[in-house]
């Protein structure tokens, strides 16, 4: 979690800087798919070094899809409901949170498939963004 915490402290801001010329639509399909080989990568990885770059590719994903998901969303709402958009993605995530705490017990019943699993339910999510569902508002 360190190596998570100093990535994004040292790329976070020039990244974001650098990826808002982008239209969102590819820069979150990006990072999900990037978040989801990351997630993929733990259930290969056995030394610490292959730990740390599992995690970076999971960070590299974090850095780039949290930032822009928050501004799209909040392109995407209606401004009298903006405040409702970001608690409904903030419930989202607490509900996340909560799943996420069972990660022990999954791993016990699931072992190293669970990661495999996870990653590719990002993958397709993350693939699911391009066709499926067109953007509503301009970037």
């Amino acid at each position: 979690m360190g190596c998570n915490g100093a990535l994004v402290v040292c790329i976070e801001l020039p990244q974001v800087s650098w990826i808002k010329r982008f239209p969102a639509r590819p820069v979150l399909v990006v990072g999900f798919v990037l978040v989801g080989l990351g997630c993929a990568s733990f259930a290969v990885a056995e030394t610490l070094p292959g730990f740390f770059i599992a995690m970076s590719i999971y960070t590299l994903g974090e850095i780039i899809s949290l930032p822009v998901s928050a501004a799209y969303s909040a392109r995407l709402a209606p401004a009298r409901f903006r405040g409702r958009y970001f608690g409904y993605m903030r419930l989202a995530w607490g509900i996340a949170s909560l799943a996420g705490s069972a990660g022990v017990w999954a791993f016990s019943v699931w072992g190293l498939s669970r990661w495999i699993w996870s990653g590719g339910l990002r993958l397709i999510t993350g693939g699911m963004m391009i066709p499926v569902f067109p953007d509503r508002r301009p970037n």
